[in-house]
């Protein structure tokens, strides 16, 4: 019985982080006006990435074990009829919370600056906490308030594939409700502090297990304004790094000995370099746009066709990579004019609101990192489709106008130099 009594508030905790601030002003599904603020918990089920997130905790969710993990005092609960009439409509439960209307009032002074100042990362999650349901747990109890949990993004690993499905590796980004519960945990737990000491004498009270487990795994936290100040400097530190070393290389190369001996054969004239030399780089460049503040309830269909909409042509945006449950995505684009065309298309939006995604292009190490985890045949493929594209740019330069273009066929119709080329729509045959 105690085990499941501990199963039956795990599974509480985790439907309270499902409803609370930041995830109702981020998923309008769970909260719809025309129904008085309910929504259906399998409408929850579809939409709230709390339960679409792996299962890390073995939960087996029902509507009844929804139902029955909701405390009355914060959620009101109705019964769904059956309606005989509408096969679809096969009746449940709908689920809002006690104070939805009150929630909702706020909403204008919520913004994507607005909960980033309450935002924290933590890192050197002791190991039993490593999940959703265990994050939440660890700072309920370090923060001492049932209420402050708002929203948990585990970053990708360096290592992770684009598809990877998000886990914890000991570190995570962590959205609180209030700046003074931000600042009180960035006190007791500083990023260059030693977080490890035993308690001492001073101390009023004794600590919880989690804090004692917390010490001594060594976790510590970062205002993430700082995080993000030092992920750039990291990834600029690589890129120089990087540069040092191919000069050093570069600088200590054999000379060849020039010394020529009269039996060696007259040299050939050479050549005249060709006006397109080979391409050798692994990935195109430029064509890969970043986009934060992506509302975490939203999937790759509704990304593409939302920044689909602010290109002149739709199929310029080449491939959605986003990973369900996180605040950002990034986008492949055909090729550099067209990167650089939806990100002017989306800062001149003047019409925007200010939950809409910011777009940042890649370049450097970032750029470098990013394609590194692309397999090798989908990078030869954008590679061979951006230099297909910037020929026929250049012969329809000197082609005469009127030249028409289809629809844009898939990746495996993209053909190298001598075979018939099928870019930005249009396909014609090579000429010798």
């Amino acid at each position: 019985m105690e085990l499941a009594g501990q199963q039956q508030q795990d599974r509480a905790t985790l439907c309270s982080l499902a409803f609370s601030d930041y995830q109702l002003w981020t998923n309008p599904f769970l909260r719809d006006p025309n129904r008085d603020g309910f929504t259906s918990i399998r409408t929850l089920f579809r939409r709230s990435h709390i339960f679409l997130a792996d299962n890390e905790d073995a939960f087996e969710w029902t509507e009844a074990s929804v139902v029955k993990c909701m405390s009355r005092d914060f959620f009101d609960l109705r019964m769904i009829l059956v309606d005989k009439t509408r096969p679809r409509f096969a009746g449940g439960y709908e689920v809002r919370r006690k104070d939805w209307a009150e929630v909702t009032h706020r909403f204008p002074t919520f913004s994507p600056e607005y909960w980033d100042a309450r935002t924290v990362y933590i890192e050197n999650i002791p190991h039993q906490f490593r999940s959703t349901l265990g994050v939440c747990k660890l700072l309920r109890v370090l923060l001492n308030s049932s209420s402050a949990v708002q929203h948990i993004v585990f970053p990708p690993h360096y290592q992770d594939t684009p598809d990877a499905v998000p886990r914890c590796k000991g570190f995570a980004l962590v959205t609180l409700n209030e700046p003074d519960v931000v600042s009180d945990l960035l006190s007791r737990f500083p990023y260059d502090g030693d977080n490890t000491r035993p308690p001492t004498d001073d101390d009023d009270e004794d600590p919880s297990v989690e804090e004692s487990e917390a010490r001594k795994a060594g976790f510590r936290t970062l205002p993430k304004e700082r995080w993000d100040t030092l992920q750039a400097e990291y990834a600029e530190y690589r890129e120089s790094l990087l540069r040092r070393i191919a000069a050093a290389a570069s600088s200590t190369e054999p000379v060849p000995n020039k010394t020529k001996s009269a039996r060696d054969p007259p040299e050939e004239p050479q050549r005249a370099p060709a006006a397109n030399p080979p391409q050798t780089q692994s990935y195109p460049p430029g064509c890969v746009l970043f986009a934060r503040h992506v509302p975490p309830d939203t999937n790759k269909t509704a990304l593409r066709a939302r920044f689909s909409a602010l290109l002149a042509d739709a199929d310029a945006l080449d491939y959605v990579d986003y990973n369900k449950g996180l605040d950002s995505c990034h986008l492949r684009l055909k090729t550099h004019e067209h990167a650089q065309a939806l990100l002017e298309a989306a800062h001149s939006d003047h019409e925007v609101s200010v939950q809409e995604p910011e777009l940042e292009l890649l370049k450097g190490r970032r750029e470098e990192m990013y394609w590194e985890n692309v397999p090798e045949k989908v990078r030869a493929l954008a590679v061979q489709r951006a230099h297909a594209q910037v020929h026929q740019t250049r012969r329809g330069e000197r082609d005469a106008p009127g030249l028409g273009q289809g629809a844009n066929g898939d990746e495996e119709d993209t053909q190298g130099p001598g075979s018939a080329c099928h870019v930005g729509g249009t396909r014609r045959k090579r000429r010798r």
